[in-house]
């Protein structure tokens, strides 16, 4: 029995189920007859676990590319030393560009900072004079996919070169 038709006759499903699990029954309700028996019933059933354990089974076999993985200390700098790199802070685009020597530049609509940046581990520690994000922020990155990523503190960027 199907929800539509417990609920066109106003009967909740779930206390059907003991009088379809106990074999052959017809049942009278509000001048309705419904019939059903022990074996359809748990043909249905079956078939609904097997169309699940299915879904399972190619939901386990799709590619793992959706999770994202930290990156290297080398990966972070294959990827984005020395490339442009957008992004949205403080409501404003901000264009960054870590660079070969420990040098990280800023720029956004109020004007453009310098500051170092250095590796530790696997984040990337990077330190600005002024500005604001004046003082030292280490992150750690993910890649989301082409060219895009995630800091450790929820910032969302693209490399663009």
């Amino acid at each position: 029995m199907t929800d539509l038709m417990c609920r066109w006759m106003q009967i909740p499903p779930h206390t059907l189920l003991p009088i379809m699990l106990n074999g052959p029954h017809t049942v009278f309700l509000r001048n309705h007859i419904m019939s059903f028996n022990h074996t359809t019933t748990l043909d249905g059933m079956v078939m609904m676990i097997r169309s699940l354990l299915v879904a399972l089974l190619l939901l386990g076999s799709l590619p793992q590319t959706a999770v994202a993985n930290t990156l290297t200390a080398r990966e972070i700098q294959n990827e984005m030393l020395n490339k442009t790199i957008i992004t949205h802070r403080f409501g404003m685009r901000v264009t960054m560009r870590y660079l070969p020597g420990g040098v990280v530049s800023a720029k956004a609509l109020l004007g453009s900072v310098d500051g170092t940046w250095r590796a530790r581990g696997n984040q990337i520690c990077s330190t600005f004079p002024r500005g604001p994000a004046k003082g030292t922020s280490c992150v750690s990155f993910k890649r989301l996919g082409d060219n895009r990523y995630i800091s450790s503190e929820g910032v969302r960027f693209r490399v663009v070169d």
